[in-house]
């Protein structure tokens, strides 16, 4: 097989860049264009060879960045869902610590009585609150 510094030495052509998508762009119009004897030209089959090779190692990487990208998507979906599930979580154990101290402050209020068995059940019912909301904030970590 022939090397690109080969066929640069006998051609006088220069080795295409591939970010130049014109240059890419040129050749498959360039070669429709030719009729059958221009084709025979040596010169013309191994720039056309190399062309050839440049673009199947172009569509290999496009190919594998096709497959990242969708591994990529799949990945951040399942993390947006997971990251809203954890907004989720943060405002269930927000309201919740709110409601078990709003328990124990209106219990412990004066309200001209004297304390009685409901108050002391209430403040044990808003330390639970708490405590619930806690171990399921911290435990998922």
């Amino acid at each position: 097989m022939y090397s690109s510094e080969d066929m640069e030495e006998e051609t006088g052509a220069n080795k295409a860049s591939l970010e130049n998508k014109k240059e890419i762009e040129f050749y498959p119009s360039m070669v429709n264009s030719l009729n059958e004897e221009e084709l025979k030209s040596p010169a013309l089959l191994k720039m056309i060879i190399s062309q050839n090779k440049m673009f199947e190692k172009e569509i290999k990487r496009l190919e594998e960045n096709e497959k990242n990208f969708y591994k990529c998507d799949k990945d951040l979906a399942i993390a947006n869902e997971k990251l809203k599930q954890k907004t989720y979580l943060e405002i269930f154990t927000d309201v919740v610590y709110t409601i078990g101290g709003l328990i124990i402050a209106i219990s412990t209020l004066d309200f001209k009585s004297a304390f009685a068995i409901h108050n002391g059940l209430f403040i044990i019912i808003g330390i639970i609150l708490i405590f619930g909301a806690a171990i399921a904030k911290w435990g998922k970590k």
